[in-house]
């Protein structure tokens, strides 16, 4: 079947063109309802610290070493006063950390500070919550009874309930810097040492190449403005409407397979494995071009998937993205605000222990999973996603958007394109209404790539580079 034998109101007709985009719309807009509305499932007391303490270890480590390292320096404002914030059981983290760090008054003063938070509020902490304040109250007053304190004067189980549920702060909390369990204590330093020098040099790391990064912008912008940059990619291809409707089929298959994976009763070993498996085959819709007429070459051509200069393409793919750093450093800060005040919006949500918005599901999974389960997700992510992704957003979709713009200026060709498909990038995201922006401007640095050099290569090699750099950090200090 060739691709003018078939109906015209297919290729051109806009009625046509209006219900492909009102079904994206509606696909999208239902993603974005269910990440945004979903109940979070509760932590139970047979599951371990909630992500949000998991990520909290990291700036809890590096506080115990800053104040070790200046401990005749004037005591200004503590610095666990500072994660006073959260749930309850993130407050009660910052209470621990404040006795490491101060001492039993300071952390009694501090643990009096959150119960007057919860009556002001209103709020009745649950069962767990009231378990972790009294064995966090007795910590505390056994502790200042003492010079030499032992855990023994803790039961067992409440150890054991403690350690689970608020992880690195509860084994902090039960040993002191005098405690008769030397080796945990020892464990304990090391690890806060290793979060302290782990920041410090990613800290020195972004710094670096996001100076390299503000450069390397600077200088495209007048290669561009001096016409030496020339962006490749082709448009008026004359394609009607074919790659919206894949973009919309691929949508619809990879919705549907992630919806009947998650019906079915599947072994969680298995479980992430799959959903990789189903999100490679749901390139299939690459099939939908081929049966409204174009040839695979053709469609390779269109989309992207190919590489005549490699070496030139990798070198453009890691050279984007250091131009691009500048611009997620902002769209960071728009995110961090934006979910400053999405949470301010319920104090008592935020005591009850709700997720804080922008999160990834796939960072619980490095920081708490085996080596089976982290082995799977950087496929996922690190060739999985640059992979699918990049085929139908910077191939597929942005095929349809650049031949849709045909005849507006090369500059406003690439906006409008860029900024589309990139917000229906970040929309479908689980991170919600809060990762939009951050997850915007790394979209358009693909799509900046993608036009630069006519070929998926460079985006799905910058793509493979953060979502690898952002893992293997995470890994490194939480997992």
């Amino acid at each position: 079947m060739n691709e003018k034998d078939l109906p015209s109101s297919n290729s051109g007709n806009k009625i046509v063109e209006l219900v492909w985009w009102g079904w994206i719309g509606a696909l999208v807009a239902g993603l974005m309802a269910l990440n945004f509305f979903a109940p979070q499932p509760e932590n139970t007391d047979d599951e371990g610290p909630s992500m949000e303490i998991v990520q909290l270890e990291l700036l809890g480590k590096t506080a115990m070493i800053g104040e070790s390292l200046q401990p005749e320096a004037p005591q200004t404002a503590s610095p666990a006063e500072n994660l006073n914030q959260g749930s309850v059981e993130m407050r009660l983290c910052a209470v621990l950390l404040q006795l490491e760090i101060r001492g039993p008054e300071a952390a009694k003063d501090l643990l009096n500070a959150v119960k007057e938070t919860i009556e002001l509020r209103g709020y009745v902490p649950n069962e767990t919550q009231q378990r972790l304040l009294g064995i966090v109250a007795a910590i505390i007053d056994s502790r200042a009874q003492v010079e030499f304190w032992d855990s023994s004067v803790i039961a067992s189980e409440d150890q054991q309930f403690l350690t689970k549920r608020l992880g690195w702060f509860g084994k902090l909390g039960l040993t002191p810097e005098n405690s008769a369990d030397v080796t945990l204590r020892d464990e304990m330093k090391n690890e806060a040492w290793q979060g302290f020098w782990g920041a410090i040099l990613v800290g020195i790391g972004i710094l670096g190449l996001g100076f390299i990064g503000l450069v390397m912008f600077v200088v495209a912008l007048m290669l561009f403005k001096n016409g030496t940059w020339v962006w490749q990619c082709p448009r008026n291809l004359s394609s009607g409407t074919i790659y919206l409707e894949t973009f919309a089929v691929w949508l619809t298959v990879f919705i549907g397979f992630q919806m009947a994976l998650g019906a079915l009763p599947i072994d969680p070993n298995w479980a992430l494995p799959l959903n990789v498996a189903v999100f490679f085959f749901s390139l299939i819709a690459l099939v939908w071009p081929m049966w409204r007429g174009r040839s695979f070459g053709e469609i390779r051509q269109d989309i992207g998937w190919i590489a005549p200069r490699p070496v030139h393409h990798f070198f453009a793919g890691f050279t984007s993205y250091l131009a691009m750093l500048p611009i997620l450093v902002l769209s960071l800060i728009v995110t961090v605000t934006i979910a400053g005040i999405l949470t301010s919006f319920s104090e008592t949500e935020e005591l009850a222990g709700a997720p804080m918005p922008g999160g990834h599901p796939i960072v619980e999974m490095v920081a708490q999973g085996d080596l089976w389960t982290i082995g799977w997700v950087f496929m996922a992510a690190v060739v999985g996603a640059p992979i699918v992704e990049e085929t139908v957003f910077r191939g597929v979709l942005f095929r349809h958007l650049q031949d849709k713009m045909s005849r507006a200026t090369t500059v406003m060709a690439f906006l409008f394109s860029a900024f589309v498909n990139s917000f229906i990038f970040a929309a479908i995201h689980p991170q919600g209404l809060v990762g939009i922006p951050m997850l915007m401007m790394l979209a358009v640095g693909f799509s900046l790539s993608r036009q630069w050099q006519n070929s998926l290569m460079p985006a799905m090699l910058l793509h493979a580079i953060h979502n690898f750099g952002l893992l293997t950090i995470t890994y490194l200090w939480l997992g």
